[in-house]
This record gives C-alpha cells, sequence and structure tokens, in this order.
C-alpha cells in the first residue's frame, strides 16, 4: 500500500475491505442477500467517489493520464454491468479479474490515488441504492455484451 496521503489509504483501505466482502460471499454461497449487496452498494460507492470526485479532477490537472482514465472508467462500466445479474461463479470470477490489474492501476505510484490527495473521498459519497440482481438469460446477455464492448472476455 502506498501511504501517500490520506485519499491513497482511504481508497486502497475500501479496496480491501471489498476484497474481503467478496471473499466472504464466495465462501456463503452465491445466492443474492445481504452480503452480496454489501458488496454491490460498497463496490458502487466506491466507483461513484472516483467517476464523480477523483477523475474529473486529475483530467483536469493531469491530462496526459487520460487514456488510463479512460481504461479506469471503461472497467466500471463492465463492473457496474456484472453487479446487474444474480451472481455466478463466472460473475465473480469476471469481477475479480477485472479488479485485479484495476486497483494496481489506481494504486500504484502515480496512479489516480497518488494524483488525488488532499481531495474528498468516500465520507462525502452518497449511499447507492439497490434494484434486486435480475435472473435470467437476459441479464447474462446484457452483461457479456457489455464487457465485450469494452474489450472484456466473460468468463461465464
Amino acid at each position: 500500500m502506498d501511504d501517500s496521503g490520506p485519499v491513497s489509504r482511504a481508497m486502497e483501505d475500501d479496496h480491501r475491505r471489498l476484497d474481503a466482502i467478496l471473499a466472504r460471499v464466495e465462501a456463503a454461497g452465491l445466492a443474492p442477500g445481504p452480503l452480496y449487496d454489501e458488496f454491490r452498494a460498497g463496490l458502487l460507492r466506491h466507483m461513484w467517489v472516483e467517476e464523480h470526485d477523483l477523475m474529473p479532477k486529475v483530467r483536469l490537472s493531469a491530462p496526459s493520464v487520460g487514456k488510463i482514465l479512460d481504461r479506469l472508467h471503461s472497467d466500471h462500466g463492465a463492473l457496474t454491468a456484472l453487479l446487474v445479474p444474480v451472481p455466478t461463479p463466472g460473475i465473480l470470477a469476471t469481477i475479480r479479474a477485472i479488479l485485479a490489474p484495476h486497483n494496481r492501476i489506481e494504486e500504484e505510484p502515480g496512479g489516480l490515488y497518488s494524483l488525488c490527495e488532499g481531495e474528498p473521498s468516500l465520507e462525502c459519497a452518497p449511499v447507492i441504492p439497490l434494484r434486486a440482481c435480475s435472473e435470467g438469460p437476459q441479464a447474462l446477455a446484457y452483461c457479456r455484451r457489455a464487457l465485450r464492448r469494452v474489450g472484456i472476455e466473460p468468463l461465464f
């Protein structure tokens, strides 16, 4: 973990918290419920902070990182789509496959978080309302299309 400042610490701690919740979801089974909803709400809130607070400021202050921000934005879209259907082992594997490199990009020196020190973070984010997970082939087809649009091959 980079200890450059409070934004890095808060956001990196939130990565660990979300990883731990996801591990508990996988250990407890895949049925949607309060634990999976905690993960979904936490991940959506985390991405909200990045999209609405951190990334716009970085685009203005460090335009040279535009391609990295575009990649992170695409990942956020894919992750949001993956939170729509009822979770399956493949969906959770795809979430993990996106989050591992995504989090590294945000946390590395010169990454999103180090460029945002001094800016507000999770404390300012709203609670994101959730809808129930969608069941059926339409939700899975939607996810597959959304992932392929951003160059990610689904693991389900």
